[in-house]
Parts: structure tokens; sequence; C-alpha cells
């Protein structure tokens, strides 16, 4: 009897295990409501999907760019020029199909300080940051990705360089850049000190709301 209980708590576990690390399907995947505005729990792996973890940094894309670059290993063949135009095209979204990358008036009304709370943080040991939704209490993740050059990646688990998806009239791109202050657990947005020659994560947001069939995935949960 005792090792039945034990074989089934360890399939338990295990079965618990493959659940939480099951890729998400972006049609039917909800999100969570910050404040009204529907984000994903993972950042953007190859285009048109989404990372199995809310950690995970997921691959790391150059201003306007819908290609794919790894956190490790040569991409030179893959590094393009920098491209100047104001907006992010749409065509070149690497959001899955009902999802879009945020602007600046998105992630603003999403985090206003009034209704969302911003907690410095580490899931399974990865420094970011969590918003929280005061209301409903939803909570997303952001890990601390850093950005990637031609060369390599930097800042990796110091800061972030999350874009949006317009640049900023007369300077640079206008990004979610150090999402989190370790210091006093605050979010800014500002022009990237590194000019768009970088690359960096994309984290999405809802098209339009989720429909009320959809069943938030439960097996991931932070603390």
């Amino acid at each position: 009897m005792k090792r039945i209980l034990l074989l089934g708590y360890i399939l338990f576990l295990l079965c618990g295990y493959t659940y939480s690390q099951q890729r998400v399907d972006p049609r039917y995947y909800p999100g969570v409501s910050i404040n009204g505005i529907y984000w994903s729990e993972y950042n953007v792996d190859a285009p048109g999907t989404f990372t199995t973890t809310p950690e995970a940094y997921g691959m790391y894309y150059q201003w306007n760019s819908k290609i794919g670059l790894p956190k490790t290993g040569d991409v030179s063949d893959k590094w393009n020029p920098v491209n100047f135009i104001m907006h992010w095209e749409k065509t070149n979204d690497p959001c899955p199909d009902g999802w879009r990358i945020p602007t600046e008036a998105d992630i603003c009304a999403s985090f206003d300080d009034t209704k969302v709370s911003c907690k410095s943080t580490q899931w399974n040991g990865m420094p970011g940051a969590r918003f929280t939704d005061k209301t409903t209490g939803g909570s997303i993740f952001f890990p601390e990705t850093g950005f990637r050059t031609e060369i390599d990646v930097r800042h990796d688990s110091v800061d972030s360089h999350y874009w949006t998806a317009h640049r900023i009239e007369g300077g640079p791109m206008s990004e979610l850049y150090n999402i989190l202050n370790f210091f006093n657990n605050m979010w800014f947005l500002s022009p990237s000190p590194y000019g768009l020659d970088v690359a960096g994560p994309v984290r999405c947001i809802r098209e339009r709301p989720p429909c009320e069939c959809m069943e938030r995935d439960t097996s991931v949960t932070i603390s």
C-alpha cells in the first residue's frame, strides 16, 4: 500500500511538472488582465510562439524585425542593419496571431501605480519584476533579460530591454528599459541608451479581450 501511495505521489509530481512546462496555444490562451489589458505571462520565443515558463528569456528581436535571435551563438548571418522606421510594422510583429507588441500608452495604462503594484522578485532564481493588479490579484512576471548585440547578450539578470511598438519622435527607441529598479521596486519607460543596433525580448498583449469560454492556465503561480 505504501509503495502504491509513493508511486502515485511521484507520478503526481512528474505530471504536474510536465503540465507546467507545456507551451500554451496562443489561440486559446487568455493571458492575464492587468488593469483591463490582457498580457501574456510569457516572452515571445520563436515568432508566433511563447516560451514555456515565465522566467524564460525567449528570443531576442531587433527593432521592427521578425527574426528571432538566440541568447548564445553567432548571429552575424541574421543581424540586420538598423531600421529607422517610426512604428513597428504589423507584418514584422513576432507576437502570435491575436497578440501584438504593446505601445507606450498600453504600458502606462497597465502599470498605473494606483491600481497595479510592482515588486522586485525572483522566479526560479531569475531576477525580475512582478506586476500585480490590486483589484483582481492577477500577476505577471518579467525576467531581466538584458539585451543582445551582434556579439553577445549584455546586462543579463541586471536590467531589461522590452520593446514598445513606437519610437520617440526626434530621439532613440522608447522601450520598457530597466523594467525593474532593484532598489525601490519601480518601473519606467526610457529611450534606449544603446540606440537601435541591439535586440531585445518581446512581451505581447492581446489585441482584443479573450472569449469567456477560454480558461487561464493555472499551473503556474507567482510567489
